[in-house]
């Protein structure tokens, strides 16, 4: 006879267990994530259209302010886009050269910015492991964003279209909680306490025996009438051994 066991059934029999490797699981991955510090600081610019209105909105049926702001926001969403791009990254490590004399890896900047349109206005977040290192990021792009942002939206002769100012002085960088990793620990915590239930599952259904009349009625649906004691076991002696052993021998 097969005993069927559900999981439930399974995680409260051996809750302790479970309880013990939820938490050894969480505590550990959760120590992965939080090991390595982030700290995090943002810039703020703000588009405008420097072309005359007639020569931006012509033909248009829309409202002129309408198109405008249409405009703007394309633009906000474009210029996102190449915040994040490698080619930013290499002129913000340039121009990190000049102010402060190292040049970092610009796959390094690329992967510290995230560029974002709030309110008709481009955030672009700096996140690095460094308080030092995300100030000065911080700094290069906010000069970088002012020389080269312009020039991104341009016209056919090569005349900018749009003027980029930065309204927000990078602040000093923040301690972040890495929300992600946090994620992924409990995810992870979550994996391993499953895998022990479906274990603990398995070897719960390979299980032929009864062990208490509470089981007989959760898992056969059968009533308990009573219960007969196990025999005890004469202690064996030297005739009762060989007694046995003729036995075996004769069969």
């Amino acid at each position: 006879m097969t005993v069927r066991t559900s999981v439930v059934r399974v995680a409260w029999q051996w809750r302790r267990l479970v309880l013990v490797v939820a938490v050894l699981a969480l505590g550990s991955n959760l120590t992965l994530a939080l090991r390595q510090p982030l700290y995090g600081t943002e810039v703020r610019a703000l588009v405008q259209p420097i072309l005359p209105t007639e020569a931006l909105l012509s033909r248009s049926r829309y409202p002129q302010e309408y198109r405008r702001a249409q405009f703007v926001q394309q633009v906000l969403l474009d210029l996102s886009d190449y915040v994040e791009s490698r080619s930013f990254a290499a002129g913000v490590a340039a121009r990190h050269a000049e102010q402060f004399g190292t040049r970092p890896p610009p796959g390094a900047i690329a992967g510290a910015l995230a560029a974002q349109e709030v309110h008709r206005t481009l955030r672009i977040g700096v996140v690095t492991g460094d308080v030092e290192s995300t100030h000065r990021i911080a700094v290069a792009t906010a000069a970088t964003l002012e020389m080269d942002g312009a020039s991104f939206v341009a016209d056919e002769a090569g005349q900018p279209r749009i003027e980029v100012s930065v309204i927000t002085d990078p602040a000093p960088p923040q301690r972040l909680v890495p929300w992600r990793g946090v994620l992924v620990a409990v995810l992870r915590a979550l994996a391993v306490v499953a895998l022990l239930l479906a274990l603990l599952r398995v070897a719960a259904g390979l299980r032929r025996t009864l062990d208490t009349p509470g089981e007989v009625t959760a898992l056969l649906s059968l009533p308990v009438l009573g219960t007969v004691a196990a025999p005890t076991s004469a202690p064996s002696t030297l005739s009762t051994r060989w007694i046995g052993r003729l036995r075996r021998a004769v069969r």
